[in-house]
C-alpha cells in the first residue's frame, strides 16, 4: 500500500535571485544548420551510463518507477479559474513567470519533525514550490544520506553537458529555465535513453508526440536523441501544457502522466489545484506526485550547492561542434576518417543518426563534428569528395502507388515525393523512373502476400494454350479501360472472364482474372501468378467455407427442430436474426418450419452447437 503523507499546505512562489548563467546568445533556429555553424550542445568523453546509473534517485521507500509517456493534446480546454497562488502572469519581456511572486523562505522547524535552520534562505527556482513533507524529505535525502549525496554529485556534475543548450532554449522561448532539470529526472542528461515503455532520448518523448512536435522518427533518423532538436520540441510541448493548464506543478504533471489523464483527474475531483489533486484518493499516480516534487528538489540542489556539499563540484564540459551538410547516404565511416575520428566517436556526436551511413533518402543530412576538427575535414573532404547523394533507380510498375515503393525501400511517401521533386497531386503513371534509397529492396509489392490467397472467380471455365493466367488487384482510380489497354486486351475480354460490368466503377481491393499473351512482360505490372493465389468459384461451399474460415468462423448445416424460432437461434449461436435471415434468403419475419435446414456461422469454438 502507497503511503502517502500529509501536507503542510504552506505554498511558496519565488524566482530564482541570480542562480543561474547569465542569459546565452539566441540560439540558430535549428541545429540543422549550415555548413560550419557552432552547435555547442553535444560532450564527447563522459562515462555516461555510470552517471545516469547513480542520477535515477531511489528513494528509501518512495521509488518514482517508469514514468508515463506524456500524451499530445493542443485542443482548448476550461479548466476553470485558478487561485491567486497558482495563477501565472507574463512580465515584460514575455516571459511566463509565477504571479505575485515572493521570496518566503522555508520553515526552520516543522512540529515533531527535524530541525531545518539549513533550509533558510535557500535560493529558489522560477517556478512555484510547495514545500511539504514529501519535497523536504526528498531534499534531506539529497543533503544527509551517502547515497543522495552521491546521487545528486553524479547529475549536477552531467548537466553541464548540455546546461547551455537548454538554458538557451528554454530563454529563446521564454520558459522557465528550472526545466531544465525534467532533462535530469527523464534520462539523466543522456540523448541516448531509452525506457521500456519505448520513450527515447533527454527528454523521453515517445514515437507520436515527437512527430506531433516535428521531430523525425523513421528507419535512418531518430530526432528524438538530437539533443537540441529535442529540447526544442519539449519547449513547445511545455508551451503548450502550462498554456491550457495555467500552473507549472500541472504542467510538470501533465508531462509525466499525460495531458488527458490529469485532465481527467481536474474533472473528477473538481480540482486543478495540485496539492488537492495529491492528496484526494487516486487523484494522481504516486510516481507523478514524486516526479513533480523530485525536479523542484534537483533544482533547490543545483541553486543551492554550497548547502549540499556541492560546491567544489566540476561540471562535464560540454564539447564544441560544428554541424556540416553532407550527401545523403554517406557512410558514417569515410566522415569519421576525414574527420580523424573513429566511427564509433562519431555516432556518439549524432546518436540521431541509426545507421551507418547517413539517410539515403535525402539529398543532405547534417553531421556534427569537433569544432577543432574542422579544418582537418575539410582538407581530406575536399581532395576525395563524394560524388554525390548515393540514390538507386525504381522504375514505377502498372498497379503499384508511391506507397508502395515506400515500403520496398524502407522510407515514406512523403520523403519518395521530396527525393524526386514530386507535387502532391502529381500523377504517378507506370514506367516512371524514380530515384530510391541505394539500399537493398524488402520484398516487392505483393511478395509478401501470404501465400495461396483466395481470389473469387466466376464459375465461368476458361483453357488458352497461348496464354498465362495471372491476377490483377484494383488499385483506387482503376478504371477497366486503362487495365485492359496496359495489358492489350480488349474490354470485353475483362468482362467475360470477371463478374463486373462497365455500368458500375471498380473499387479498389477487387481482383481482375486476367489471360495474357505468353510473351508479355510480367515484370511491368504489379500482378500474381495463378499458383501465387487460390482462384475459388465465387458462391461454393469451398469458397463460402474459405470467407468464414477467415473470420474465424465455421459454416454448419442446421436442422430446424420444433419450437425453433429466428430469435432463439440467433441467442443460442450468437448471431443476430438480421444475420441469420441473410444467409438463407429470407425476411427477418420468417418462421422457420421444423426439418427445414439452415445455414448458420458459428464461432469455431461454438460449432459443437450444431446438434
Amino acid at each position: 500500500m502507497l503511503v502517502r503523507f500529509m501536507l503542510s499546505g504552506l505554498l511558496v512562489l519565488a524566482t530564482t535571485m541570480g542562480a543561474h548563467a547569465q542569459k546565452a546568445e539566441p540560439p540558430a533556429p535549428q541545429s540543422k544548420n549550415a555548413d560550419g555553424a557552432p552547435d555547442n550542445a553535444d560532450p564527447v568523453g563522459l562515462d555516461v551510463s555510470e552517471a545516469i546509473r547513480l542520477a535515477r534517485v531511489e528513494l528509501d521507500g518512495i521509488e518514482a518507477g517508469d514514468e508515463a509517456a506524456p500524451e499530445t493534446s493542443r485542443s482548448p480546454i476550461e479548466l476553470g479559474a485558478l487561485p491567486p497562488s497558482l495563477e501565472t502572469t507574463t512580465d515584460s519581456t514575455g516571459t511566463i513567470r509565477p504571479a505575485a511572486a515572493a521570496t518566503i523562505a522555508p520553515p526552520s522547524t516543522r512540529p515533531g519533525g527535524p530541525q531545518l535552520q539549513w533550509l533558510e534562505d535557500v535560493v529558489l527556482p522560477d517556478i512555484p514550490v510547495r514545500w511539504d513533507d514529501r519535497l523536504i524529505e526528498i531534499l534531506d535525502y539529497y543533503k544527509n544520506d551517502p547515497r543522495g549525496r552521491q546521487h545528486a554529485r553524479a547529475w549536477v556534475q552531467a548537466s553541464g553537458r548540455y546546461r547551455a543548450m537548454i538554458d538557451q532554449v528554454l530563454e529563446e522561448h521564454r520558459l522557465p529555465k528550472a526545466l531544465l532539470y525534467v532533462a535530469m529526472v527523464e534520462s539523466g542528461f543522456d540523448p541516448s535513453a531509452r525506457s521500456p515503455a519505448g520513450a527515447v532520448g533527454l527528454w523521453q518523448f515517445v514515437t507520436p508526440t515527437a512527430r506531433d512536435y516535428g521531430l523525425e522518427v523513421d528507419r535512418w533518423i531518430d530526432e528524438r536523441m538530437h539533443p537540441r532538436r529535442a529540447t526544442e520540441a519539449a519547449a513547445a510541448f511545455f508551451e503548450d501544457l502550462n498554456s491550457q493548464l495555467g500552473s507549472w506543478e500541472l504542467s510538470l504533471a501533465a508531462f509525466n502522466m499525460g495531458y488527458g489523464a490529469l485532465v481527467r483527474a481536474i474533472r473528477k475531483y473538481n480540482s486543478n489545484d495540485f496539492q488537492v489533486l495529491s492528496e484526494v484518493e487516486a487523484g494522481l499516480p504516486y510516481e507523478t506526485e514524486v516526479y513533480v516534487r523530485k525536479i523542484l528538489a534537483c533544482a533547490i540542489v543545483d541553486l543551492n550547492r554550497e548547502r549540499f556539499g556541492l560546491e567544489e563540484l566540476s561540471l562535464s564540459e560540454a564539447k564544441e561542434l560544428v554541424s556540416i551538410h553532407l550527401p545523403g547516404g554517406t557512410s558514417l565511416g569515410r566522415i569519421a576518417r576525414a574527420a580523424g575520428l573513429s566511427q564509433d566517436e562519431l555516432a556518439a556526436l549524432n546518436p540521431d543518426i541509426k545507421r551507418s551511413r547517413l539517410p539515403p533518402d535525402e539529398d543532405s543530412w547534417p553531421v556534427r563534428i569537433p569544432a577543432d576538427k574542422l579544418d582537418r575535414f575539410k582538407g581530406r573532404w575536399k581532395n576525395a569528395p563524394p560524388s554525390g547523394p548515393s540514390h538507386g533507380v525504381h522504375v514505377l510498375r502498372f498497379g503499384e502507388r508511391l506507397k508502395d515503393v515506400a515500403e520496398i525501400y524502407g522510407t515514406t511517401e512523403s520523403k519518395l515525393r521530396r527525393l524526386n521533386r514530386l507535387e502532391d497531386d502529381e500523377a504517378m503513371r507506370p514506367g516512371r523512373r524514380l530515384k530510391v534509397p541505394d539500399v537493398a529492396p524488402r520484398s516487392e509489392a505483393g511478395d509478401d502476400r501470404p501465400e495461396a490467397s483466395v481470389v473469387g472467380v466466376p464459375e465461368r471455365q476458361f483453357e488458352y494454350s497461348d496464354r498465362q493466367r495471372v491476377f490483377y488487384e484494383v488499385q483506387p482510380g482503376d478504371r477497366l479501360a486503362a487495365i485492359a489497354e496496359h495489358f492489350q486486351l480488349g474490354l470485353d475480354d475483362l468482362l467475360r472472364w470477371n463478374d463486373v460490368t462497365t455500368d458500375a466503377k471498380l473499387q479498389s481491393g477487387m481482383w481482375l482474372q486476367l489471360f495474357l499473351p505468353t510473351d508479355f512482360p510480367l515484370e511491368t505490372s504489379v500482378v500474381w501468378r495463378a499458383d501465387q493465389v487460390r482462384p475459388l468459384v465465387v458462391g461454393s461451399e469451398a469458397f463460402l467455407d474459405q470467407r468464414e474460415a477467415e473470420q474465424h468462423r465455421e459454416r454448419i448445416r442446421y436442422q430446424v427442430r420444433e419450437g425453433d424460432t429466428l430469435k432463439s437461434l440467433a441467442e443460442r449461436f450468437e448471431l443476430s436474426v438480421g444475420s441469420i435471415a441473410r444467409i438463407n434468403g429470407f425476411s427477418t419475419r420468417e418462421r422457420p418450419e421444423p426439418g427445414s435446414e439452415l445455414v448458420i456461422y458459428v464461432k469455431r469454438e461454438g460449432a459443437a452447437a450444431r446438434n
